[in-house]
């Protein structure tokens, strides 16, 4: 059980919770983590910048600890979404957003 927003906010704040989490392809948190700012950011590099000219049959080149920027903007985009917040704020490069 990955628990709600709140409860990992309870466990980040207090240093406790599990030591690792997983959230399924059809969760909350990978619902919105699908749709934030930050991902789109990195897809669009992986389909823009790394994959620019790419053609069936050619290997996908992967984008790894791509590394998202947390400014004023994103603040409106993530809104209330405690999920969203966290996601776009990760001070760290992150998990591998993108595979090929």
């Amino acid at each position: 059980m990955s628990g709600g927003a709140a409860q990992m906010t309870g466990d980040f704040l207090l240093g406790t919770g599990e030591q690792s989490r997983y959230f399924g392809p059809d969760s909350p948190e990978s619902r919105a983590m699908k749709d934030s700012a930050l991902t789109g950011r990195a897809t669009d590099y992986f389909y823009e910048t790394k994959n620019r000219g790419w053609s069936p049959g050619t290997e996908l080149k992967g984008v790894y600890n791509y590394e998202g920027h947390f400014g004023p903007t994103d603040v409106l985009a993530a809104g209330t979404d405690p999920i969203e917040q966290y996601h776009s704020r990760s001070p760290h490069k992150g998990p591998q957003l993108l595979r090929s």
